[in-house]
């Protein structure tokens, strides 16, 4: 295990320290479950933006759609690549 040194202002720190306390954990167990949370959502971003360069199994823009929803973005409507992908699959439905 590492250790390692961190900068921060005191309030900065002061704020975390009552978050950890609030939650009942130690400051570097807090510490380590954002670290691992953000490291999860750098892992999630880099997978949707594998999948939208292969554009395999979707469009890159509705891969990029996806990515935005999982960073929390407003995302106003879907792709129209999304859109066209749904009207094929539903004449395609209509024709089986």
């Amino acid at each position: 295990m590492a250790a390692l040194t961190v900068r921060l202002s005191d309030e900065k720190h002061a704020r975390l320290k009552a978050l950890a306390k609030a939650r009942g954990t130690p400051l570097n167990a807090l510490i380590d479950e954002m670290t691992t949370l953000m490291l999860a959502e750098f892992d999630a971003e880099t997978r949707f933006q594998v999948r939208a360069m292969r554009g395999r199994q979707t469009p890159v823009e509705e891969g990029l759609h996806l990515l935005a929803k999982a960073r929390g973005e407003k995302v106003l409507d879907e792709p129209a690549a999304n859109y066209e992908l749904k009207q094929s699959r539903k004449s395609n439905r209509k024709t089986e």
